[in-house]
């Protein structure tokens, strides 16, 4: 296919992506330190930009963390989201 213009390649696993030169040159896997899960590897960022670096400021938060915040914004009151978690909803 090369041969006849057309750009292909090889299609890798998981574990030859994350363990290519390239993708590990480009930071394209970085290593975050999470409070519960330890060391854990994720995505870099696709666009580099050289006078505002992008950077990760803080793991992941946990399944639900940010529900109660999230619910507020689209205005549910306390009593509507302790309803809410009584049914199992939340």
């Amino acid at each position: 296919m090369n041969a006849a213009g057309i750009p292909c390649g090889r299609v890798l696993g998981l574990g030859e992506v994350f363990s290519d030169p390239q993708v590990l040159d480009q930071e394209m896997v970085l290593s975050q330190q999470h409070p519960g899960h330890g060391t854990v590897k994720m995505l870099g960022f696709p666009i580099k930009f050289a006078e505002a670096p992008c950077s990760l400021r803080r793991p992941a938060p946990e399944v639900g963390a940010d529900t109660e915040a999230v619910l507020q914004e689209f205005g549910y009151s306390g009593d509507d989201i302790a309803a809410l978690r009584s049914a199992g909803t939340v």
